[in-house]
C-alpha cells in the first residue's frame, strides 16, 4: 500500500511537471521545437531557448522546470540532431535564429535567454558572438574554415545561461588526442616516452595514475603537434575534394597521399617539409575500393587493403620507401572514368642515404629534382 502511495505521489509530481508542450515545426524539415508555457501565474515575458548540435532536447528536463517556474521555454532539435557527422556551425546557427524569432513573435516576450548545457554551450555561445560582431568573427586567414555571409544580421539574444557546457569541440578534440602513435591509423605502434599507459611515465594500473610535470609537458606539446598535422590533413582533403569539384582530372590521385612521415620523423623543416633520420619514409592514405586497381610509388607496389580485418581499415593504403629512393612518383591504376594512370611527379622532394628528407604532403604538380 505504501508503495502504491509512493507512486502515486510521484506521478502526480510528473504530471505537475509536465506543461503540455506544443509540437512547433521549422524549415527545414528537420528542424522541429517543442514549446512549454507556465500551467498558471501571469503570463511570462521572458523566454528561454534551449539547442544542442545533435542531442535530443525536446523533452530537456530545463524546459519542463523553468517553465514550470514561469517562463516560456523553447526546446528544440537542429537539423542535425542524432547526426555528429551533419553538424555545420552556420547551420545551427541558422536554426537558432528560428527560434529566436519565433519566440520574438510570441505575445508578451520582451526578453530572450539562450540555454546553452554541455555541448549546446559552444553552439550557442558560437550563435551569440556572430550575432554581437557579425559574420567577420568566423572568417578571415586565422580560421580553417570561413563561415558564409548568410549569417549576417543574427538577432541578438538578451542574455545567456551556461549549465555543464564544454570549452568546444576543438579543445575536447585536442584533450583526447593520443599523441604516442607513430603513424596514424595504426593504434598497434606507440612511442614509449608518451604512452600515457606506461608505468614508467605515471601510469599506476591498480589505482589512480600520477604522472610527473615533465611527461605532462611533453605529451601536452606532442597532443599540439599531432592535432597540427591532423588539420594539415584534414586541409589537404578539402582542397583535393575542391580541385576535383573543378574538373580538376588528376586531383583523385595527389589527395591519396595523405600521410608521408618517417617511421621516427624529425622536426619539420621551415619549408613545412617533414625530415626522416635516413631518408626513407612511409607513405600511406586512403583509396576508393571500387575504382582503384593498383597504387605504386616509384614503380613499387603498395598494399592496398579492400576490407577491414581490425586493425586495417578497407580502403587505406601504405608502402615503406627505403632510403635514397629518388624524387617520389605516384602511380594509380583504376576504372570507372579515372584517367591517372600515367605516373606523375608530385612536389614531395626526395629521399636520400643518410640524414635525407621526405617532403610533407603534395601541394602541387612539378618535377622536385632528382638525385
Amino acid at each position: 500500500m505504501k508503495k502504491a502511495l509512493a507512486l502515486s505521489s510521484l506521478a502526480g509530481a510528473i504530471a505537475f511537471a509536465q506543461t503540455n508542450p506544443a509540437y512547433i515545426q521549422f524549415t527545414p524539415g528537420a528542424v522541429k521545437g517543442a514549446l512549454y508555457k507556465p500551467d498558471a501565474g501571469p503570463a511570462p515575458h521572458v523566454a528561454i531557448l534551449l539547442m544542442h548540435r545533435t542531442a535530443n532536447f525536446l523533452s530537456h528536463i530545463g524546459a519542463r522546470e523553468l517553465s514550470k517556474r514561469g517562463f516560456l521555454v523553447l526546446a528544440m532539435n537542429p537539423r542535425s540532431d542524432n547526426n555528429e557527422a551533419a553538424v555545420k556551425w552556420e547551420d545551427n546557427a541558422l536554426d537558432v535564429r528560428s527560434g529566436i524569432e519565433f519566440l520574438r513573435r510570441q505575445a508578451g516576450i520582451t526578453k530572450i535567454l539562450l540555454f546553452g548545457h554541455s555541448g549546446g554551450g559552444p553552439a550557442m555561445t558560437f550563435y551569440q558572438a556572430v550575432a554581437e560582431k557579425g559574420p567577420s568573427y568566423c572568417q578571415g586567414p586565422n580560421k580553417l574554415m570561413q563561415c558564409m555571409d548568410n549569417l549576417a544580421k543574427l538577432p541578438k539574444a538578451d542574455g545567456m545561461i551556461l549549465v555543464d557546457a564544454h570549452p568546444g569541440n576543438s579543445v575536447n578534440g585536442l584533450r583526447s588526442l593520443n599523441p604516442a602513435l607513430v603513424t596514424e591509423g595504426d593504434p598497434r605502434q606507440v612511442r614509449a616516452d608518451l604512452d600515457p599507459f606506461s608505468p614508467p611515465n605515471g601510469y599506476n594500473p591498480n589505482g589512480a595514475s600520477s604522472y610527473p610535470p615533465d611527461f605532462k609537458q611533453r605529451y601536452f606539446r606532442a597532443q599540439a603537434e599531432r592535432m597540427n598535422r591532423l588539420i594539415a590533413s584534414a586541409l589537404q582533403k578539402l582542397q583535393q575534394m575542391q580541385r576535383a569539384q573543378s574538373g580538376d582530372p588528376n586531383a583523385s590521385l595527389l589527395g591519396q597521399v595523405d600521410v608521408i612521415a618517417g617511421t621516427s620523423a624529425g622536426a619539420d623543416t621551415p619549408e613545412g617539409y617533414k625530415q626522416t633520420p635516413d631518408g626513407a619514409a612511409t607513405f600511406s592514405g586512403t583509396f576508393n575500393v571500387a575504382r582503384t586497381y593498383s597504387i605504386t610509388v616509384n614503380g613499387v607496389p603498395a598494399t592496398l587493403n579492400y576490407r577491414t580485418v581490425t586493425p586495417i581499415t578497407a580502403g587505406t593504403w601504405s608502402l615503406v620507401v627505403p632510403a635514397g629512393g629518388g624524387a617520389p612518383r605516384f602511380s594509380r591504376d583504376g576504372g570507372g572514368g579515372c584517367h591517372d594512370h600515367e605516373p606523375q611527379d608530385v612536389q614531395t622532394g626526395r629521399t636520400r642515404r643518410g640524414g635525407g628528407r621526405a617532403h610533407g604532403a603534395p601541394r602541387h604538380h612539378g618535377h622536385a629534382g632528382g638525385g
